[in-house]
């Protein structure tokens, strides 16, 4: 019988390892702690190394590489990925949907807003699934604010469909119309008794007109509430809500010159699915 010890792994190989472990499922901090540990092993050649797993016939594998890719954007700063745009846009046109939705993803975080970028993001809003055609539209919208015209009516329509996951997209996107939000006002407040978006189209008319009124409404209505099984989780979402109100109203505030904003907690959610 062989006891040799077993040869330690080449950063390389480990990575290779942990992506293949890491991959499916995922949970919330799944991506967070895939790169932590690869920088910690690759250190600054953690861009060449991922994208030589871009071409796994794995979709969950090429997802988690490209979730791995934002947080990398976001902590490190874009420049060091900028120049593979050409790689990741062809992610945009991948047989999976979500390997796509993450490749939107991170177009919201490259901040290029180079004209073949805009015109893929434009073709999955014409040909692709609802919930992607929202998201492309709204990273668009990140990339070059003069687009907010021309995608406004695209936007109310798909306010009015019926996946609440397609209307939290467009409620959460008011800061980047800005000005332009004000048109989505009526259709935002139709949205107010729609029960699992309420609290988005109450925060989203916050965010466009200051009036924390309706923000607050759903605060009470959520304490008045009781949940049987689990009476706590209801009165901590609404513990939840009434943080972001606050943080929204302080960071008003600072755009007044009226005190310090307030960050929120952030989080980068790799499982999400339309």
């Amino acid at each position: 019988m062989n006891t040799s010890p077993t040869p330690p792994q080449r950063p390389v190989e480990k990575v290779a390892l942990l992506l293949e472990l890491m991959c499916d499922p995922t949970t919330a901090w799944t991506t967070e702690e895939v790169w932590c540990r690869i920088e910690s092993w690759v250190e600054d050649r953690i861009v060449p190394v991922l994208l030589t797993h871009l071409q796994s016939d794995d979709p969950s594998f090429v997802r988690l590489v490209l979730n791995v890719f934002e947080v990398e954007a976001e902590i490190k700063g874009e420049q060091t990925l900028t120049e593979h745009i050409d790689t990741f846009l062809t992610m945009l046109q991948h047989e999976d949907l979500l390997v796509r939705q993450a490749a939107v993803d991170l177009f919201g975080v490259l901040s290029v807003a180079d004209g073949k970028v805009i015109s893929e993001l434009r073709q999955i809003i014409s040909t692709d699934d609802p919930y992607l055609a929202t998201q492309a539209a709204v990273t668009i919208l990140k990339l070059k604010h003069d687009e907010a015209d021309r995608l406004l009516p695209f936007l109310i329509v798909m306010l009015h469909q019926d996946k609440p996951m397609i209307k939290l997209v467009v409620l959460d996107c008011v800061d980047s119309l800005g000005k332009r939000a004000e048109k989505l006002l009526p259709h935002i407040f139709t949205q107010l008794e729609k029960g699992f978006v309420d609290s988005d189209a109450a925060l989203a008319i916050l965010k466009i007109t200051g009036d924390d009124a309706h923000a607050w409404r759903v605060v009470g209505k959520w304490r008045q509430e009781e949940e049987e099984d689990e009476p706590k989780i209801i009165q901590q979402a609404a513990d939840e809500l009434e943080e972001e109100i606050k943080r929204i109203m302080s960071n008003r505030s600072h755009s007044l010159g009226i005190g310090p904003p307030i960050f929120p907690r952030t989080n980068h959610n790799s499982s999400n699915s339309p």
